[in-house]
């Protein structure tokens, strides 16, 4: 437990864009192994944002069925972004980096969560509609995407635009598993 707090600390840190940051992630197949535990840290933002993200879904499924499509949903979340930025690495010439960089990325995904949910919250709690709620959900966007870009020119040493691109594609990656995601729960059992 301590060992996931000195993670997470070394993620808001890099959030905050504190010099160095990025150094105190390891760099072995190991580290970024171990990184994955992020993903137990997350799976309570995740599982709120399900139930009051816009993007929640009324299923036509039972609830096992329900349960099931959302537990491919998280693997899915966790493992599509990885083999598609490994690839990235190779692109730029930055596999030497990719440990490094998947080890800092996973660990800053629950601070990622918690910005989309924080943003939720907040327009649930103000009650924003139309375009109060559509700058809220940029802003959020913004903040995540522009933190992605932050994780990717340190722990992958990626140039400005090749940092731009990689995010870009990992939204893209993103919403393609949500759009299954979404898919999935709309069809009718036994489809």
């Amino acid at each position: 437990m301590t060992e996931i707090r000195a993670y997470l600390a070394v993620a808001w840190a890099l959030f905050l864009r504190r010099p160095d940051a990025a150094d105190a992630f390891g760099s072995s197949p190991d580290d970024a192994k171990r990184s994955f535990a992020a993903a137990i840290v997350a799976l309570p933002i995740y599982a709120g944002l399900l139930l009051i993200g816009p993007d929640a879904v009324v299923t036509r499924r039972s609830g096992v069925e329900s349960a099931l499509v959302h537990f491919v949903f998280y693997v899915l979340l966790w493992t599509v972004w990885p083999f598609v930025a490994f690839v990235a690495a190779r692109l730029w010439g930055r596999r030497e980096r990719y440990f490094h960089y998947l080890t800092a990325f996973n660990w800053s995904v629950p601070i990622q969560a918690s910005i989309w949910l924080a943003a939720y919250v907040l327009i649930m709690t103000l009650g924003l509609e139309g375009s109060s709620a559509r700058l809220t959900t940029v802003a959020a966007i913004t903040v995540a995407a522009l933190y992605h870009i932050h994780i990717l020119r340190e722990a992958m040493d990626l140039g400005t635009l090749q940092a731009l691109g990689t995010a870009m594609v990992n939204l893209f990656v993103y919403q393609v598993v949500v759009g299954t995601h979404h898919t999935a729960l709309l069809q009718q059992s036994g489809s």
